[in-house]
Parts: structure tokens; sequence; C-alpha cells
């Protein structure tokens, strides 16, 4: 049973990076086409934020 949560948990950590990171390159995509110079900086702390929270997730 533990093993079958264990598996699950991780299944569901793994779709949740998959989404992030499409989301993340949708936007980084339609950010590059507005101002290609100012969002390097935003899609880099945008990338650390979401690295910060799947962390958290994977901790839980």
């Amino acid at each position: 049973h533990l093993l079958r949560l264990l598996s699950f948990k991780l299944k569901l950590c793994c779709k949740r990076i998959i989404e992030t990171k499409c989301f993340e390159r949708t936007l980084e995509f339609e950010r590059r086409e507005r101002d290609d110079l100012t969002t390097d900086l935003n899609i880099k702390e945008d990338i650390e934020e979401a690295v910060a929270s799947i962390q958290s997730n994977l901790k839980l």
C-alpha cells in the first residue's frame, strides 16, 4: 500500500513538473515576443519560483 501511494505521489509530482515546464515555455515565448531584454530577468525569476514551489511540493 505504502509503495503504491509513493508511486502515485511521484507520478503526480512528475505530471505537475511537466505541466509547469510547458506553462513556463508558453510564458517565456509570449514574453520574448513582447520584450527580449526585460523579460529574461522575469523569466529567470519565474523559473526560480516554479523550482522552489516544485521542491516544496516534493517535500510534502
